[in-house]
């Protein structure tokens, strides 16, 4: 998304280390946004790269050529047991960065409301 028109960001600060923090918010992701066909397509990728002690998520809707992504989420390891995970999401997916915040933060594990 890269600083979008319009789109909002924040950063959050845990004490977890951030491979497994990846690993949590990719599977949160793929439970609460499972693939669908047609008009509703959903898509969530993550990559992780491990050298550079970070991984991204990403969350996008539409068909496969007129993909949009309404919010990512960059995991990056500050210390061994601390990272940072900057969330960025398009105007409209409040709902769905309230929900990525809170499994960053391990307040809930519930799924935004689709």
């Amino acid at each position: 998304m890269g600083g979008s028109p319009g789109s909002q960001s924040a950063a959050v600060t845990v004490d977890r280390d951030y491979e497994g923090l990846y690993r949590s918010i990719l599977e949160h992701a793929r439970r609460c946004y499972p693939p669908k066909v047609g008009a509703e397509q959903r898509e969530v990728e993550g990559t992780l790269d491990t050298q550079a002690h970070k991984g991204t998520v990403t969350f996008a809707y539409g068909a496969r050529d007129a993909r949009q992504t309404f919010m990512s989420a960059d995991v990056r390891a500050l210390s061994p047991t601390s990272s940072q995970v900057s969330i960025e999401a398009r105007p409209g997916s409040e709902p769905h960065a309230q929900a990525l915040r809170r499994w960053v933060d391990g307040t809930s594990n519930e799924c935004p409301r689709l």
